[in-house]
């Protein structure tokens, strides 16, 4: 198994940052539009659930990176993920369709992309999905891919 890049943390990271600053703010809106939610015992208790659940995903996200990574074996595709609920993906060459390449904001800061696969049994969403590769990385997974599904 091939670890995914070490950068690959600081781009969830950054993730984790943003969403839960747009969730502390939902939080805060709500809390001051809504007139019966303006009394301390509430605002303390919100206050804390948001410290807690954002800190337990910090540290999720911490605990679950070293887990991350993926195999090109030679009739499947491996990536194993997750910490407290460990997932192995395992999807065969011979069923893949077609894969595509993802780049987001972060990822391009960092010089990472996503390769994503998709078999016919799910056309809509990508049956693995392996994030925190180099650019090259990808582009060569894609290739090697493309290359064993044409062969079968």
């Amino acid at each position: 198994m091939q670890p995914v890049e070490k950068n690959y943390k600081k781009v969830l990271l950054v993730e984790w940052g943003i969403l839960w600053l747009i969730g502390s703010a939902v939080a805060v809106a709500v809390v001051l539009f809504i007139d019966s939610l303006q009394s301390a015992p509430v605002i303390l208790l919100s206050i804390a659930g948001i410290l807690l659940l954002s800190g337990f995903h910090f540290f999720s996200i911490n605990k679950a990176f070293p887990q991350m990574a993926y195999a090109m074996r030679a009739h499947d595709v491996l990536f194993r993920k997750g910490w407290l609920f460990q997932q192995l993906h395992i999807v065969p060459l011979s069923k893949i369709q077609h894969c595509v390449i993802k780049k987001g904001p972060l990822e391009r800061k960092y010089r990472l992309a996503s390769l994503q696969l998709f078999t016919a049994a799910n056309a809509s969403f990508a049956d693995i999905k392996i994030g925190g590769l180099t650019e090259e990385q990808a582009e060569r997974l894609k290739e090697w891919v493309l290359s064993k599904t044409n062969e079968v």
